[in-house]
């Protein structure tokens, strides 16, 4: 399976391939070999789009797979970034005002951290973003899971459901501190330890009380 990887102008900049093979079932499935996956050509900031329907809402992913789950399910413009890293990188429309991120949920929790730091990127950006991930618990046998792995029915109910993410506030008069990764309530209020996409480390101090972040109370 070949996929253009284009740029935010549509021009093609890379290639995906993904190495597939047929199983004495006859179930197409990823090939037994060393790569399955690579990718030529310029990929960062580049995403596999999906859908030409450029509206005001945009659905990324990380896999082609997850993104085509996605689309089948509930249609509209979905972009596949490859990776988990490269969510906070892709560069997205200026007209595009909301975006689900459709995370993948593995065991490392890198899914969950890149898609936190592309939400809070896009944030920064003016735009909504939802950060949508699987409640499911991973299975004992896999390493990860994704919104493929779910059926339509749960990735339209996520997104109905889906809570805005919200952003750290920044800029209280006490400054910075340094905390573990993890949020914390201190003599101060409540601080939150933000991974930035280039892995540098901002500790952002907010106000006293509780935060709201993706629905979850802290």
């Amino acid at each position: 399976m070949v996929a253009a990887v284009e740029d935010l102008d549509g021009h093609i900049r890379g290639i995906h391939r993904t190495f597939l093979e047929v199983d004495p079932n006859g179930k197409v499935q990823k090939a037994d070999v060393d790569t399955p996956k690579k990718s030529l050509g310029f990929i960062k900031s580049c995403a596999v789009h999906l859908s030409d329907d450029y509206s005001e809402v945009l659905h990324l992913a990380e896999g082609i797979e997850t993104g085509l789950a996605v689309l089948e399910a509930i249609g509209g413009s979905v972009w596949s970034t490859l990776s988990a890293k490269n969510l906070p990188a892709v560069v997205v429309p200026e007209t595009v005002e909301e975006i689900f991120i459709w995370a993948d949920k593995d065991r490392s929790g890198t899914g969950e951290k890149f898609a936190k730091i592309a939400a809070e990127h896009f944030i920064q950006q003016g735009k909504k973003a939802y950060f949508v991930m699987p409640e499911a618990e991973i299975p004992s046998d896999q390493k990860s899971m994704d919104w493929l792995d779910m059926g339509r029915t749960e990735i339209v109910s996520a997104m109905a459901t889906a809570t805005e993410f919200v952003s750290v506030p920044t800029g209280m008069p006490w400054g910075t501190v340094i905390m573990p990764k993890r949020y914390s309530i201190g003599a101060l209020g409540v601080f939150h330890e933000k991974d930035k996409a280039d892995g540098e480390i901002q500790q952002v101090p907010v106000s006293t009380g509780a935060v709201w972040l993706s629905g979850s109370r802290v």
